[in-house]
């Protein structure tokens, strides 16, 4: 089972999977949607991330206040174990 479908399997919303799998882009309440945590917790991961200036962290890209994620990159991330 691949890692897409086996988080795919503990959304509730499986019928829209498909869907939500195929966005570009993730935003933040994605990310923690999928991870099964807060979205305070996502930002904590990438405060903690930055304040030891780890190349390693939750992959992101910020445009002016918003934070971007792309669905490849998070679940490389998962799949690394970090």
């Amino acid at each position: 089972m691949s890692t897409c479908e086996s988080i795919c399997s503990g959304l509730q919303y499986d019928r829209h999977c498909s869907e939500f799998f195929n966005n570009q882009i993730w935003r933040i309440e994605d990310v923690a949607r999928v991870l099964g945590v807060s979205i305070g917790h996502i930002y904590n991961i990438l405060s903690k991330s930055r304040k030891m200036r780890r190349k390693d962290g939750l992959p992101h890209r910020k445009r002016g206040k918003l934070l971007y994620f792309f669905p490849k990159e998070v679940l490389d991330w998962i799949d690394k174990g970090e």
